[in-house]
């Protein structure tokens, strides 16, 4: 576990050589112990502290003021904590969608940026304390691939309240062009979002299921745009865009009385084909309230894909420098295999591929070699895509393999 003291810039190239030609023994203790998720967020890192899964679309996180692409800036305010974030990149944004924001007391849609203290991360896991006018929120944080749970404790002698926005992003360079979500139930939500611009300014629609762990005792649906605010209480649809102004927001909120359980907890699951499948994909991922868990589930994803390498020697610096880069080696892309949104198909899927201007030199390779099962469905994918191309535009040269040409990819998340 790693408590945030101040920012770090995270290290790249430094790495093998001197750590395996030092002859200290190997360290015992598990890699992920030697993982500083905070390594990389700042000065130009643009790299996610939150909770996720080796290579998982889900990306759940902190957004705050003066953030970069990845949402996030250690000296900035938290606004809320959003699903899906891109790591590492430059250029144009991309993601943050479905925005939480607990709050103590009636839920408001304005001034959302609150001090943050205790602010702590590993893999799989992100805990921060935000203080409000009315009183602090402990909120924990943590992932599978398609799903994620939040866990949020209130004052005990206070209403706690959850704003949700389906209209959330990171950055400008985005627009929500057809938005909308629903009240299913006192305990159930679903809804989806469509955006464009952003890094790769093709469109793409996410959809969403989620769950609260506790009867809310007021619940309804808000909107919000230049200078006003309004939260219709017992609402439960609601739609919005951002085209003609991107000042527009809308959501849901929840409202939990004074003297319910000590935590609230809030889960949900995404797909690029539909709510059901975002049902799904919770149901599989998360089928209980057991946040533990999950927790525990992800760390073990990541000792398991981290553990393929093990370094003797250096010292704890560079052994921390080493994991918390291979770390993050394994963020991106996020395989959506069965998320394919685009043709049918049983091959393993992928977004969100890196930028190969340097990465083609050093991550890349690297990562054939400790997990060339997981590299190399990424080749048959490129092929299949190519194939799909050709049989699109020349039936008959997918059955001679000609190549037909590459052009621009588009859809969800392709940097």
């Amino acid at each position: 576990m790693h408590v945030r003291l101040r920012p770090h810039r995270l290290a790249l190239g430094m790495l093998l050589g001197a750590l395996l030609a030092a002859a200290a023994p190997e360290a015992t203790s598990p890699p992920t112990d030697w993982v500083d998720p905070f390594i990389g967020a700042d000065a130009g890192g643009e790299t996610v502290p939150g909770a996720g899964v080796p290579f998982g679309f889900i990306s759940l996180s902190p957004d705050t003021t003066h953030a970069g692409t990845n949402g996030y800036n250690s000296n900035g305010a938290i606004i809320g904590f959003s699903a899906t974030h891109v790591s590492g990149t430059g250029g144009g944004s991309k993601y943050g969608n479905f925005r939480v924001t607990p709050m103590v007391g009636s839920p408001s849609a304005g001034n959302l940026a609150f001090l943050k203290t205790a602010e702590e991360a590993a893999p799989g896991y992100y805990a921060v304390t935000i203080d409000t006018d009315f009183g602090s929120v402990r909120c924990e944080l943590t992932a599978d691939s398609l799903a994620g749970i939040e866990r949020f404790k209130f004052p005990a002698d206070r209403e706690g309240s959850l704003l949700f926005e389906v209209t959330s992003h990171v950055l400008l360079s985005q627009r929500a062009t057809d938005a909308e979500v629903t009240l299913l139930d006192a305990t159930h939500l679903s809804g989806r979002a469509s955006f464009t611009g952003g890094w790769n300014p093709a469109p793409y629609t996410l959809y969403f299921f989620a769950e609260v762990s506790g009867r809310p005792v007021r619940s309804g649906t808000w909107f919000a745009g230049a200078g006003y605010q309004r939260f219709e209480e017992g609402g439960t649809h609601v739609k919005g865009e951002q085209k003609t102004e991107y000042r527009n927001r809308c959501g849901a909120f929840l409202v939990f009385g004074a003297g319910r359980p000590s935590s609230v907890q809030f889960k949900f699951g995404v797909s690029f084909l539909s709510v059901e499948k975002a049902r799904r994909n919770l149901e599989e991922e998360i089928p209980g309230w057991d946040f533990a868990a999950v927790r525990n589930g992800a760390l073990e994803k990541w000792n398991q894909a981290l553990e393929r390498i093990r370094v003797a020697g250096g010292t704890d610096s560079q052994r921390r420098i080493f994991y918390s880069a291979l770390y993050r080696s394994h963020t991106m892309p996020h395989d959506l295999t069965g998320e394919n949104a685009w043709w049918t198909s049983d091959e393993p899927h992928y977004e969100d591929f890196p930028p190969v201007a340097d990465p083609h030199r050093t991550e890349s390779p690297e990562g054939h070699r400790p997990i060339p099962a997981r590299h190399l469905p990424t080749h048959r994918l490129a092929a299949g895509r190519e194939d799909r191309r050709c049989e699109r535009a020349h039936p008959r040269r997918i059955e001679r393999r000609r190549p037909c040409g590459r052009r621009r990819s588009q859809g969800p998340g392709r940097l």
